[in-house]
C-alpha cells in the first residue's frame, strides 16, 4: 500500500501498518516522522509520484486541508485508489473531473471523526507506537485566541499547543 499523506501523524500510522509513505510538503524534517518520500507540490510532482510508485501512483490520499490541496490529491490517486478528507482549513470548493472519477474508479471518503473504540485504539498507538509531532509555539490557555490566529501563520513549522496550566 502506498499512502499520500499531508500530515506527519499519518505518516508515522503509515510506517505502522507497512504503507510505503509519501508526504506533499515544503518541510524536510517530515522524513523524521517516517516518510519514505518528501516531494513539494510542483508541476513535476506527478512524474516524483509515478517515479517512485513504478507507475502504479498511490492508493490512499488524505487530504486534512480541503480547497488547496484538493487537486494534487486527485492527480496523484491510483486505480482503485481511495482519499480520505477531513478538513477544509483551506476552503471547502472541491472541485473534481468527474472523468477522473470513473475511469479511476476513486472512492472519496469524508470523515469528521471515528468512533469511541477507534478513538480508544489510536490513544493505544500513541503510547505502544511512540507517535511523536513537531510543536511549533506553546500557549497559555488565557491566549488561546493567539494560538489558533498562529494557526495561520505562513511562518508556521509544526502544531500550535494550548495548555491549561490550572
Amino acid at each position: 500500500m502506498v499512502l499520500a499523506i499531508p500530515a506527519f501523524f499519518a505518516a508515522q500510522i503509515g510506517k505502522i501498518i507497512g504503507a510505503k509513505t509519501i508526504s506533499i510538503s515544503s518541510k524536510p524534517w517530515v522524513t523524521e516522522f517516517g516518510a519514505d518520500y518528501v516531494f513539494e507540490n510542483s508541476s513535476a510532482l506527478n512524474e516524483k509520484i509515478a517515479y517512485v510508485t513504478n507507475g502504479n501512483m498511490v492508493d490512499v490520499v488524505i487530504n486534512s486541508l480541503g480547497e488547496l490541496t484538493w487537486s494534487q490529491g486527485i492527480n496523484v490517486i491510483g486505480k482503485l485508489g481511495t482519499i480520505v478528507t477531513f478538513g477544509v482549513l483551506t476552503g471547502g470548493n472541491l472541485i473534481t473531473d468527474g472523468r477522473l472519477l470513473y475511469n479511476n474508479q476513486i472512492t472519496i471518503k469524508g470523515t469528521t471523526g471515528g468512533s469511541v473504540s477507534a478513538l480508544d485504539k489510536l490513544i493505544n498507538m500513541v503510547k505502544t507506537e511512540n507517535l511523536r509531532t513537531k510543536i511549533w509555539k506553546r500557549f497559555s490557555l488565557e491566549n488561546s485566541k493567539k494560538a489558533i490566529e498562529s494557526i495561520f501563520d505562513k511562518n508556521r513549522d509544526g502544531r500550535v499547543i494550548i495548555e491549561n496550566q490550572g
